[in-house]
């Protein structure tokens, strides 16, 4: 739909017109991301992913993670919107 308003996702209840829509989602207007430099190596959190180094420069991803990450991470990308991401720990970066 044209001119609707884009939302991003963090933790709370979802409630739309009066009505609980999603217990875990709040709905949050889209912001840019912020752009994060890795301290520390993280290894690939699944056979195969990434692995990725202390000192690489990674973007908060702001879209929904459906639950796949662990408590005390944050999801990260390559690229500013990218729709793949990755959960690394939230001590394991710093805003640039």
């Amino acid at each position: 739909m044209t001119g609707t308003p884009q939302f991003m996702y963090a933790d709370g209840p979802l409630v739309v017109g009066g009505e609980l829509v999603h217990r875990l989602r709040t709905p949050r207007p889209a912001t840019a991301a912020r752009r994060l430099l890795l301290t520390q190596d993280v290894p690939p959190a699944f056979p195969g992913g990434p692995q990725l180094f202390a000192g690489e420069v990674m973007f908060q991803y702001l879209g929904p993670t459906y639950g796949c990450l662990e408590r005390g991470q944050i999801a990260v990308t390559g690229e500013p919107d990218e729709g793949e991401f990755y959960g690394v720990p939230a001590d394991a970066v710093v805003e640039v």
